[in-house]
């Protein structure tokens, strides 16, 4: 049985989660919990202070290539929303604190659906 990453290229990208989750008491419960995370690669100029999210007026498609597809609206925020799987959820006690950085990565193709959270992001500070 082949690898399914055979030949291709992992792409990985480091987020910022941009509020503090406050864990269930019973590990039990540490189960799709979902949270906001700031990805630059998606939102290099839009403010990171606190999160925000708003409705726009959808451009009209019918002008191009004949198209029956008319939205209404859109959605434009800062952030993008993921679950943060339970194996990570447990090296935190009480709450995950804002700021804490993820490492995710794009299961199939390279699109905002197919994000997930593989693990968390540390820095090892070398002794000397």
């Amino acid at each position: 049985m082949g690898n399914f990453f055979e030949n291709k290229e992992l792409i990985t990208e480091r987020v910022k989660l941009a509020e503090d989750i406050f864990l269930p008491e019973s590990i039990n419960d540490y189960k799709n919990i979902s949270a906001k995370f700031y990805l630059n690669i998606y939102t290099p100029m839009l403010d990171k202070s606190k999160i925000k999210s708003e409705e726009k007026p959808a451009p009209l498609l019918s002008k191009f290539n004949n198209n029956n597809i008319n939205p209404s609206k859109y959605e434009q925020s800062n952030y993008i929303e993921l679950t943060i799987p339970r194996y990570i959820l447990l090296q935190f006690k009480d709450k995950v604190p804002v700021g804490t950085e993820f490492i995710i990565t794009c299961i199939g193709e390279f699109k905002i659906n197919h994000f997930r959270i593989i693990g968390l992001y540390t820095i090892e500070e070398s002794e000397g």
